[in-house]
């Protein structure tokens, strides 16, 4: 049998359903897969975007931490300053007010006490206006009135005098400084 052959002739084709429901069916699949791609990619750059903003919340924690902590360390600063502040003041107070040298009292002391006497102790309150208590102890009453003549010129005055059991002599004495500044 033969193939009969069949010829349109009419002005308009007819149309092939099938191809035009496939050819409409892939259309439609390779538009959803662009979507989905396209919606894809732009979750990924939305995710992405989450990531950083993330990260950059997580730095801005971290800068407000550390201005935290330089606040709290230059509060503390300012504090030791201001105290450190107070005691270089009142050091330089206290050396201003300073009236005498011990140095110079005790090397002034060590040349001009006579032979036989020592200094047992020295009693002195911060302010020089109270004056320095001296003890002495020496072997003979001879020795320590050798040593009251020399100190008259600092307005001596003997607090105590008192002989021990073996023959020493002791004696107490209070001295009154000249203020070296004026």
């Amino acid at each position: 049998m033969m193939k009969k052959i069949k010829y349109n002739i009419a002005g308009q084709k007819r149309v092939d359903w099938f191809q035009l429901i496939l050819f409409l069916a892939g259309l439609f699949l390779v538009s959803l897969l662009s979507i989905f791609l396209g919606m894809d990619r732009l979750f990924d750059e939305t995710r992405q975007e989450r990531l950083e903003r993330q990260e950059l919340n997580l730095l801005k924690d971290k800068l407000t931490d550390v201005s935290q902590m330089m606040d709290e360390h230059q509060e503390k600063i300012g504090k030791i300053k201001i105290k450190w502040n107070s005691r270089v003041q009142l050091t330089n107070r206290l050396i201003a007010s300073k009236s005498f040298s011990m140095t110079d009292i005790f090397n002034m002391l060590e040349e001009q006490i006579p032979d036989g006497v020592s200094l047992s102790s020295v009693t002195m309150k911060n302010d020089a206006k109270s004056g320095i208590q001296l003890d002495f102890v020496s072997g003979s009453f001879q020795n320590l009135m050798e040593l009251y003549r020399w100190l008259a010129r600092f307005r001596l005055s003997i607090l105590k005098e008192s002989v021990t059991p073996k023959g020493m002599a002791k004696s107490t004495i209070l001295i009154k400084l000249k203020n070296e500044k004026n």
